[in-house]
This record gives C-alpha cells, sequence and structure tokens, in this order.
C-alpha cells in the first residue's frame, strides 16, 4: 500500500497502527501523533516512511520527525520499518519502546530523539 500524505492521530483513547508492507512518501511526518493515551505501530512485511522535503507545518507544534510523537509510543512487530527524514527519524516527547526486530534509520539529524525514554 502507497500513501503520499500522513497518518494522523488525534484521540483520547489508546492507538494500534498496523504497517503492512506499507510506503508512505510525504512532506510532513508519516506518522503524527497529535494526542493519544497510547500508541502502538505494529511492523508486518516490509514498511518504509520517506519525509525528504521541506516539511509543511500543519499546526502549532513543530514537527520535525518522519515519525513525531506527543505521547508514549511502542514500535513492536516481526516486520521491517525503514525511515528516510530530511530532518529527525523518530522524535518522541514522551516515551519511546522499540522491540520490532529491524528498524533503520537514515536521518540528517536525529535518528532518535526523544524526551523522557
Amino acid at each position: 500500500m502507497i500513501f503520499t500524505s500522513s497518518i494522523i492521530v488525534e484521540t483520547n483513547k489508546e492507538v494500534t497502527i498496523v504497517l503492512d508492507n506499507c510506503n508512505i512518501t510525504t512532506d510532513f511526518a508519516g506518522i503524527y501523533i497529535k494526542k493519544a493515551s497510547k500508541v502502538y505501530i505494529n511492523l508486518v512485511g516490509n514498511n518504509t516512511i520517506k519525509c525528504l522535503n521541506e516539511f509543511t507545518q500543519i499546526d502549532d507544534n513543530k514537527v520535525d520527525g518522519a515519525i513525531f510523537s506527543k505521547y508514549d509510543l511502542t514500535i513492536k512487530g516481526d516486520g521491517s520499518l525503514s525511515i528516510e527524514s530530511i530532518y529527525h527519524g523518530i522524535v518522541a516527547k514522551d516515551n519511546l519502546v522499540i522491540t520490532a526486530s529491524n528498524v533503520s534509520i537514515k536521518a540528517t539529524k536525529k535518528g532518535l530523539d526523544v524526551n523522557d525514554y
């Protein structure tokens, strides 16, 4: 499945996003967790997120990562995730846990930018 726009999460609930052989290419974060109690990204198959152009900001948050989360984020699964970003790879303003077997990041700034753990 190919996406040319972002996945944006805005809820008070817990969310699971399943990436199953997805290719996301966008001028913003491929996945933007604006609000959620907790988010799980489950990787199935080979997945890519590419953010290779200047980001077009859509709100007051300075979104600057291919995956940008303001809340707890867990990346898990047996699949793979390849990230290419003009800025950061994964930005987590809260907690980040990665238990996935294969995550690779190519970023011009930080691969991982995490505030808490």
